[in-house]
């Protein structure tokens, strides 16, 4: 069985598990809660970020590395066009999406985000027992939230400039799929599903497979409104909606 390794809610794991899915593997979610994780990867893996995927005694460690590894072991439903240009274009894109634009994406959301400790650790906690997530939450605000702002680097002044790149991203998407329906060929491809996945945090879109609570917290709330009726945001639901659905069902 397929272990991924992640946090329920967060950016470079979705990329893994929303592929995982569009080709209809089975595999077992490995939840872990942010701060807290270091101790139960580090020792396993040597390494403290999220994905980790295990396949037997094979590890990898790397978000676009399982992406590769995915569709070169599981050709089925395919994530990549058979035209040798247009794959490296997907590659391409996806590369510049993930390296660039995720970190300046998820730096800008989250500092948005944190501030609303209690609500964010509730949402990280939702897989584990009522204990766990009440010890969670009374610990987040002193010990997780300060942890994650000083590993992301999150100041005002980074906020803003990963504001600006969100903006620039969206305004990306937007002009590539003026007349077209997809960001390379004429099919979904990792290049959708990347760019769709790292821009997930402007929209919000209800097949992302863990529901926020609402009502959103003020700061949530803000982000979101400040991306509405961009269409960059508008073909990310589209994507979300067509596409996030394990493979074969309707």
């Amino acid at each position: 069985m397929i272990e991924l390794w992640q946090f329920n809610v967060s950016m470079y794991p979705e990329l893994v598990r929303w592929a995982l899915d569009h080709k209809g593997l089975d595999y077992r979610a490995r939840d872990l809660l942010p701060g807290p994780h270091v101790v139960q990867l580090l020792p396993r893996f040597g390494q403290k970020t999220v994905p980790v995927l295990r396949d037997g005694d094979r590890v990898l460690t790397q978000s676009l590395d399982i992406l590769a590894d995915l569709e070169a072991r599981h050709p089925q439903h395919p994530l990549l066009p058979d035209d040798a240009a247009q794959r490296e274009e997907v590659w391409r894109i996806v590369r510049h999406f993930a390296d660039e634009y995720g970190p300046s994406v998820r730096l800008a959301a989250f500092h948005e985000l944190l501030p609303h400790g209690t609500y964010m650790a509730r949402v990280w906690a939702q897989p584990f027992s009522p204990l766990l997530r009440a010890a969670y939450v009374a610990s987040f605000p002193l010990l997780v939230r300060p942890a994650m702002r000083a590993d992301m680097g999150i100041t005002a002044e980074r906020a803003a400039q990963g504001r600006a790149a969100t903006q620039e991203a969206l305004d990306w998407v937007a002009a590539r799929v003026r007349d077209r329906d997809y960001l390379v060929g004429d099919r979904f491809t990792l290049a959708d599903l990347s760019v769709a996945t790292v821009l997930f945090l402007t929209a919000l879109a209800p097949e992302y497979p863990v529901r926020l609570p609402q009502p959103y917290p003020r700061g949530l709330q803000h982000w979101l409104d400040r991306w509405r009726g961009h269409p960059g945001t508008a073909w990310v639901r589209r994507m979300y909606g067509l596409h996030r659905r394990r493979a074969g069902t309707p």
